[in-house]
């Protein structure tokens, strides 16, 4: 189902400089707490090179456990969220998709189903995450890690790759 959905998602990526960017989203799994502290600095430090940074969480559990706060910026979904299909339908989930990011890093590390929805439906121009053959048409830039890495090693090889990349205006293929 989730390949349907990629296929009729029409849009026309570009390569866009770290440097040059504005806007990032960032999607990854929130569900354990040294990943939610992880990604709450990852975007704090994003920030303040003065980007405009909104994060998505999928915490895998019907409730957000009690110590787990949305803030501006830093938002959540759980599995309440989601349909028989496994989308996400939540007014958090719809926010993020309306918006116009010019970079989205997925660090969808075990290829949740939800994130995968969430990337294939966000209207990002350039879209990055973890090389797997059975998504090559969900991402725009694809790291292959050589082993199964953990969030800080895929944010380590994602920053590493932004600062190389520098062709801003040519069209993806």
């Amino acid at each position: 189902m989730l390949a349907r959905e990629i296929r009729r998602v029409h849009r026309v990526p570009r390569v866009i400089a770290f440097d040059k960017a504005k806007t990032i989203g960032i999607i990854y799994d929130a569900t354990r707490d040294q990943d939610f502290e992880l990604m709450k600095n990852y975007v704090r430090d994003i920030r303040g090179i003065g980007k405009d940074v909104v994060s998505l969480g999928y915490f895998n559990q019907k409730e957000l456990p009690g110590m787990r706060f949305m803030k501006l910026g830093l938002d959540l979904f759980t599995k309440k969220s989601l349909d028989w299909k496994m989308k996400p339908h939540s007014p958090v989930v719809s926010s993020f998709l309306q918006r116009d990011f010019d970079i989205l890093i997925c660090f969808n590390l075990v290829h949740s189903v939800p994130l995968s929805y969430i990337t294939a439906h966000s209207k990002a121009v350039f879209k990055i995450g973890k090389y797997d053959s059975r998504f090559s048409g969900l991402f725009d830039f694809m790291i292959k890690p050589e082993s199964t890495p953990s969030l800080k090693q895929m944010m380590d090889q994602v920053n590493h790759y932004l600062t190389l990349i520098r062709n801003e205006n040519k069209q993806t293929t």
